[in-house]
């Protein structure tokens, strides 16, 4: 009888034990997942306040030049500030895009 007992509580804690792996294991799945989509987010407005910030300085860059020099119009194109405005400007959109395609893919998925 005492023995049976000892088999039935053995029993029941690998049961126990096993449901607390199974549950830590899908916690953890959808925590990863669900943070990794958190961070896309945050990445994506973080470009995007950088972009916004490099259209000012385009912006404030092109009046300067204007209003250093109002007939030519190749001086900006040639300004090495603009090219790395305009560099910049260009990674910054492929990321956004990349990470957009990354969360749309992680969307469809769940």
């Amino acid at each position: 009888m005492e023995n049976d007992f000892r088999n039935k509580m053995k029993n029941f804690g690998d049961m126990m034990f096993d449901k607390i792996d199974h549950m830590y294991d899908g916690i953890k799945n959808t925590m990863s997942q669900s943070t990794r989509g958190i961070k896309l987010t945050y990445n994506i407005q973080e470009l995007q306040k950088e972009k916004d910030m490099l259209h000012k300085m385009i912006g404030r860059r092109i009046t300067k030049l204007k209003n250093q020099n109002p007939e030519k119009i190749e001086q900006i194109l040639q300004d090495e500030n603009m090219r790395r405005f305009f560099y910049r400007l260009d990674v910054i959109d492929d990321e956004i895009e990349a990470y957009l395609i990354e969360r749309k893919t992680r969307l469809k998925k769940e």
